[in-house]
C-alpha cells in the first residue's frame, strides 16, 4: 500500500493534495487544516469550550485596527499557515499597525491578543483514535518570536507536577476536540499569570529543534519511528511507553545577524557545564550563510540531561551567559 508522509510544516498541505489526487490513504486536505490554519484550529477549540486567545481574520486592514482596539495593545499578526515564527510581527500601538498592514498580505493573515505568560510546548503522538499514548511537557527558555529577532532559545523538560498533570489534560483535550490522528504533534500553550491554561496553537508533526533528539534520548521514544511504524500498519502501543521521570533540555544560540559571517571563535563548554550531553559548534573557519530555521547550523546547539528540571535550566543560562563566539561579516 502506498504512502505519503510529509515532514515539515510547510508541505502538510501539498501532501494531503496529493493523497487525494492519487487516492493515497492518509489526512485529506479538510483534516490536515486544523493543524494548518490557525484561525480554523482556534475556531473548532473555542466551539468546544477552549481557552484560545481573542483573534480575527485580517479581512480588511480596518477590520484589523477595529479589532485591535477592542483588544488593546500590543497585539500579534501572524500568518494563518506560518511555522517557526516566520513573518510574525508583535505590534504596540496604532501607529505602527496601520503602517505594517499595507505591506503584509492580509488574506494569510490573523490578528491575535496579546497572551501574557510563560509558554510551554507539549510534543506527542495521536493514535488512530486521537489519543494520546505519549506525550512530553517542556517550557520555553526565552520565545520563539525572539529567537527570530537573535535571542537564545531553549526548553526543559518539565517533571512531575500538578501543572504538569493539568498540561498534559489540556493537550488530550486540544487534540481529541480537533480530532487529529495517527500523527505526532507539538502544541504550544501559555500558562498565565493566574495559572489559566490559554491554547497558542498545534501543529501535525514532529516538533523542531532539538525536540525528537531529547525525547529519543530521555525516553527511547524516536516520534519518527512511531510516525512511520502507525502509517506502515503497525501497532505503536509498544513504542510509546515511557517511563521514569528525569528532565533535560536544549538550547539553539542563533547565527549572528549580519551574514554571511566566518566564525572565528567558538569555544566549547563542556568542561564547565557538565550535563551537556551533545554540543554542536561550527568550526573556525565556517562560514555561516543567511537562511534557514531552528535545524540550521547555528553559532551553537546544546543538548543536556539532568535529574532535576532547575538544575537543568540552571546549566541554560549559564550557557547563555559565558558562551564565546565571535564572527567577522564577509
Amino acid at each position: 500500500m502506498d504512502q505519503l508522509v510529509a515532514l515539515s510544516e510547510f508541505t502538510l498541505e501539498i501532501a494531503a493534495r496529493v493523497r487525494r489526487d492519487l487516492g493515497i490513504p492518509g489526512p485529506t486536505p479538510d483534516e490536515v487544516a486544523v493543524y494548518r490554519d490557525k484561525v480554523r484550529m482556534k475556531e473548532i477549540l473555542a466551539l468546544k469550550g477552549v481557552r484560545v486567545p481573542r483573534f480575527g481574520s485580517c479581512e480588511t486592514p480596518e477590520a484589523a485596527v477595529e479589532f485591535a482596539r477592542s483588544a488593546g495593545y500590543p497585539v500579534i499578526l501572524k500568518p494563518v499557515d506560518g511555522a517557526a515564527s516566520i513573518g510574525v510581527h508583535r505590534v504596540e500601538d496604532e501607529g505602527r499597525l496601520t503602517e505594517l498592514l499595507p505591506t503584509l498580505d492580509l488574506s494569510r493573515y490573523e490578528i491575535e491578543e496579546f497572551v501574557t505568560g510563560r509558554i510551554f510546548h507539549i510534543d506527542g503522538y495521536a493514535d488512530d483514535h486521537a489519543e494520546v499514548p505519549f506525550q512530553v511537557v517542556s517550557r520555553y527558555v526565552n520565545d520563539c518570536l525572539a529567537f527570530g529577532l537573535g535571542a537564545p532559545l531553549g526548553s526543559v523538560v518539565v517533571q512531575n507536577s500538578e501543572l504538569r498533570d493539568r498540561i498534559e489534560a489540556f493537550s488530550r483535550e486540544c487534540v481529541a476536540a480537533l480530532g487529529i490522528r495517527t500523527t505526532p504533534f507539538h502544541l504550544e500553550v501559555f500558562v498565565t499569570p493566574d495559572d489559566e491554561l490559554v491554547f497558542l496553537e498545534i501543529g501535525g508533526r514532529v516538533g523542531g529543534s532539538e525536540v525528537p533528539h531529547l525525547l529519543n534520548k530521555l525516553f527511547g521514544v524516536n516520534l519518527f519511528e512511531v510516525w512511520l511504524r502507525a502509517v506502515g500498519g503497525e501497532s505503536t502501543a509498544r513504542i510509546t511507553t515511557k517511563s521514569g521521570d528525569p528532565s533535560g533540555g536544549w538550547l539553539c544560540v542563533p547565527k549572528p545577524a549580519d551574514l554571511p559571517a566566518r566564525v572565528t571563535k567558538a569555544v566549547s563548554l563542556r568542561a564547565s557545564v557538565p550535563s551537556i550531553w551533545r554540543e554542536l559548534l561550527p568550526p573556525v573557519g565556517e562560514v555561516l550563510q543567511p537562511g534557514g530555521s531552528y535545524d540550521a547550523l547555528h553559532s551553537g546547539r546544546f543538548i543536556l540531561l539532568g535529574d532535576d528540571e532547575s538544575r537543568v535550566e540552571a546549566d541554560i543560562h549559564r550557557i547563555i551567559d559565558t558562551f564565546e563566539f565571535e564572527a567577522t561579516r564577509i
